[in-house]
C-alpha cells in the first residue's frame, strides 16, 4: 500500500500524464484527424486540402496530402482519382497511375468527381501508354461527348487507317464545331505531308473555323499556318499569335514558321532557340527538342546563322529530347557534357520508366541497363516490352546490367547476382546507332532493334565463366566455368582461399570436395543424386549453381587420417508446386571407433 505522503505526488503525476496525453491526441486529430480507415468525414478534409492545393498550382503538396490520405480510398473513389491526376502531373511512372484510377474506378464511391470522370482519365493513360483498342473499349462504355470524342480521335490516330480516322474526324468536327483539340490534332497528324482527299475537305472546314477556334487556343496558328495557301494571311495569323502572346509565352514550335515567313530573321531564331539559361537553373537541366532544331536548321541560309548554331551546340550541355513515333510523348532522351555523349534513355512504351539507359565514356557506350522479360526458349528478352501490368517502382522490374569491353563486344552481363564474364570479342550486343546531325561531327544516339538480342540463353552460351556470391558459406565467392553454355567445373572460394570445388558431367554436377571447417583442407566430399539430375531439364546455369537441393550422401574426414568418420544420407522429395526436389531428411551416421564403419546412426532434418 502507498504512504499517505506520496499520494499527492502520484496523483499530480497522473493528472500531468493525462493532460500531456490529450495534448498528443488533439494535435495528431487536427494535423492528421483520427486515421481510421474508411473514414469518409477524414476523407473529405484530405480532398479539400489536395483540391486547394491543385487550384493553387502546389501538385506537389497535393500528391504529398493525397499520398497520406490513400488509406481513405477504399471509401472515397475522388482520393484515388486526384492521386491518379496528381502522380500524373508530378510524372510518376504510368503504372502508378493506372494503379490509382483503376482503384477510383473499382470503389466507385464520388462526392465531387464521378465515375465517367475517372474512366476518361484512363482512357487518356492508355492512350499515352500506346495500349489503343484498352482505350477505345472504355470510351465506348462513355455517353457522348466533346472529351469523348477527342479522345477517340487520338486512340484511333494511333490505330486505325487513314479512312477510319478522318470518318471519325470529320464527325467530331461537326458535333462540336468550336472544340480546336480535333482541330489541333488534324494538324499535327498532316504535320509531315500534304492533305489529301477527304483530308483536304477536312483543313479547308478547319481553315474557315480558324477565326473562332483561335479565340479558345491561340495556339493553332502555327499548327495552321502550313496549311494557307495566302502567304500574307499566314504572316497575319502567325504575328498576331506571336504579338499576343508575348516572348516569354510564344511556344519554341512557332520559331520554324515564324522564320520561314520572315517574321523574325537567323538571329531572332536562335536567340529563341538557344536562350541562355536561367541564373536559377544548371545548365545541365537545359531541354533541347531534337526535331524543332532539325526544322529550324534547315530554314539556316546565311553562313553567319550555321555558324552561330554550332557555337550553341558543340559545346551543349543538357539534354535532347525526341518523339520518336510522333505521338506528342517524349520517348527518348541524350545527355550532353560540353558537347559530347554522357547518356542515353529509350523508353518505347511511355510508361515513365525507360527501358534502355546507356552510359558513355567519350561518347563510346560502356555500360547499360536493358529491362527484360522472363525468358522463354530461345525468345529475345532485350526488345523493349509492352507489358500488360506496367511497374510502379523500377525495382519492380527485371533488369540486366551490360558491361562493354568495346562497343559493341560485351565483356560482361550482370543478372541478378550472377555476374557473367564473356568469351574475348564473341558477344556482340548493340542497341544504339550512332548519326551525325546538322551536317556536321555532333554525333546522336538512336535505338537500333537491329542491334542484337539479348537473351539468358545466348549469354550463357557467350561466356567463359560466371560468378556469384557463394550460397553456403557467408563471404564466399563461387565461380563457375563454362563451355557453350554447360558448366564443366565449379570452384568458391573465401578471401582468395579455395574452400570447395565441383566436377560436372555434361553440365551436370558430380562430386563436390568442400572444407567446411575452413582450416585450409577439403575435408568433406560430396555425391549428387544421379536419378534426380538425369531426370532434370536441359541443365542451365541457374540448376548448376542450385546443385545442393541434388545431394545424395556426404561424408567428412575432419581428422586427415584417411577414415572418413562422419556421412550423412540425404532423402529427397519431389516439390510439385516449385517442380524442384526438396530435401526431406538426412540419415546421420559416425564411425566411433575409427575401424572404417559407421555404426551409430541418427535420423534428422537437413
Amino acid at each position: 500500500m502507498k504512504h499517505p505522503r506520496f499520494l499527492p505526488m502520484l496523483w499530480s503525476v497522473m493528472v500531468l500524464y493525462l493532460y500531456l496525453l490529450g495534448a498528443v491526441s488533439y494535435a495528431r486529430e487536427v494535423d492528421d484527424g483520427p486515421l481510421k480507415r474508411g473514414d469518409a468525414g477524414m476523407a473529405a478534409k484530405y480532398i479539400d486540402w489536395a483540391v486547394a492545393a491543385i487550384d493553387g498550382g502546389r501538385w506537389a503538396e497535393a500528391l504529398g496530402a493525397l499520398e497520406r490520405g490513400a488509406d481513405f480510398a477504399d471509401v472515397s473513389s475522388d482520393i484515388a482519382y486526384l492521386l491518379a491526376r496528381a502522380r500524373a502531373h508530378e510524372n510518376k511512372p504510368q503504372g502508378m497511375v493506372l494503379a490509382a484510377i483503376k482503384g477510383a474506378v473499382g470503389t466507385n464511391q464520388w462526392t465531387r468527381f464521378s465515375l465517367d470522370e475517372a474512366r476518361l482519365f484512363e482512357a487518356e493513360t492508355l492512350i499515352r501508354l500506346r495500349r489503343f483498342a484498352e482505350a477505345l473499349h472504355i470510351l465506348r462504355m462513355l455517353p457522348p461527348g466533346a472529351d469523348m470524342a477527342y479522345l477517340r480521335l487520338r486512340a484511333l490516330r494511333g490505330s486505325a487507317t487513314r479512312e477510319t480516322f478522318c470518318a471519325a474526324m470529320a464527325e467530331t468536327m461537326e458535333a462540336y464545331p468550336r472544340d480546336p483539340r480535333p482541330v489541333q490534332l488534324l494538324f499535327e497528324y498532316l504535320a509531315d505531308r500534304l492533305p489529301e482527299g477527304s483530308e483536304q475537305e477536312l483543313v479547308s472546314l478547319a481553315l474557315r473555323r480558324l477565326p473562332v477556334l483561335l479565340e479558345a487556343d491561340r495556339e493553332l496558328a502555327y499548327g495552321a499556318v502550313p496549311f494557307i495557301q495566302n502567304i500574307e494571311d499566314a504572316r497575319t495569323i502567325l504575328a498576331a499569335y506571336r504579338g499576343v502572346s508575348g516572348v516569354n509565352r510564344i511556344s519554341p514550335a512557332s520559331i520554324p514558321m515564324a522564320l520561314y515567313l520572315g517574321l523574325i530573321d537567323e538571329n531572332q531564331a536562335l536567340d529563341e532557340l538557344f536562350p541562355p539559361p536561367s541564373r536559377f537553373m544548371a545548365a545541365s537541366t537545359v531541354t533541347l527538342d531534337k526535331a524543332l532544331l532539325q526544322s529550324v536548321w534547315s530554314l539556316l541560309r546565311h553562313d553567319e546563322g550555321r555558324d552561330r548554331f554550332w557555337r550553341n551546340l558543340l559545346p551543349f550541355t543538357g539534354v535532347f529530347i525526341e518523339d520518336t513515333n510522333k505521338d506528342g510523348y517524349h520517348d527518348a532522351w541524350v545527355t550532353y557534357q560540353d558537347g559530347m555523349i554522357t547518356g542515353y534513355s529509350y523508353d518505347p512504351d511511355q510508361d515513365g520508366l525507360p527501358e534502355v539507359t546507356v552510359s558513355f565514356m567519350a561518347e563510346v557506350p560502356v555500360q547499360a541497363t536493358v529491362v527484360v522479360l522472363p525468358e522463354a526458349g530461345e525468345e529475345p528478352v532485350s526488345r523493349p516490352a509492352n507489358p500488360v501490368v506496367y511497374p510502379v517502382r523500377d525495382a519492380d522490374r527485371a533488369k540486366v546490367e551490360v558491361q562493354w569491353e568495346i562497343y559493341p563486344a560485351v565483356l560482361a552481363v550482370k543478372a541478378g547476382d550472377i555476374r557473367y564474364t564473356a568469351r574475348p570479342f564473341e558477344f556482340f550486343f548493340a542497341p544504339v546507332r550512332f548519326r551525325t546531325l546538322f551536317e556536321s561531327s555532333f554525333r546522336y544516339p538512336e535505338w537500333d532493334a537491329q542491334g542484337g538480342t539479348l537473351s539468358i540463353r545466348r549469354v550463357l552460351f557467350s561466356a567463359d565463366f560466371a560468378e556469384r556470391p557463394g550460397k553456403e558459406m557467408e563471404g564466399t565467392i563461387e565461380r563457375v566455368e563454362l563451355d557453350r553454355g554447360i558448366p564443366h567445373k565449379a570452384r568458391t572460394f573465401l578471401d582468395g582461399r579455395l574452400v570447395s570445388e565441383t566436377a560436372f558431367a555434361l553440365g551436370r554436377p558430380t562430386i563436390q570436395r568442400i572444407d567446411l571447417d575452413v582450416d585450409g583442407r577439403l575435408e568433406t566430399v560430396r555425391y549428387f543424386h544421379r536419378d534426380i539430375v538425369d531426370s532434370a531439364p536441359e541443365p542451365t546455369l541457374y540448376k548448376a549453381m542450385d546443385y545442393i537441393e541434388y545431394l545424395e550422401a556426404s561424408e567428412s574426414d575432419w581428422d586427415g587420417d584417411g577414415i572418413f568418420e562422419y556421412g550423412e544420407q540425404y532423402v529427397f522429395k519431389h516439390d510439385a508446386d516449385s517442380g524442384s526436389q526438396a530435401t526431406a531428411s538426412v540419415v546421420r551416421s559416425w564411425d566411433m571407433d575409427k575401424d572404417g564403419r559407421r555404426e551409430y546412426t541418427k535420423n534428422g532434418i537437413y
